[in-house]
């Protein structure tokens, strides 16, 4: 996205229901510069995004998760729960 806004939620409100991305494409497709080919991401624009505070809003896998996979490995400890 190249400009635009993204909101979801306020500081004083913020967001604590179920907000759901859906990401298509395979580990093969097309890559962006810094986004890779499955990510959120914005150029010259404002993205604000509140909800729970979280030890760690953000991780990286540790481990390759497969189809069919019920556990996936992470590099950094996290708060997250089950179905957040």
């Amino acid at each position: 996205m190249n400009g635009g806004t993204f909101i979801a939620g306020t500081e004083a409100f913020p967001r604590i229901s179920k907000l759901t991305f859906v990401m298509y494409g395979n580990y093969s497709g097309a890559q962006l510069p810094m986004l890779g080919n499955k990510g959120i991401g914005c150029i010259n624009c404002k993205f604000y995004m509140y909800g729970k505070p979280r030890l760690a809003t953000w991780t990286t896998l540790a481990a390759t998760v497969k189809p069919g996979d019920l556990n996936l490995v992470v590099s950094d400890t996290i708060d997250w729960q089950v179905g957040e």
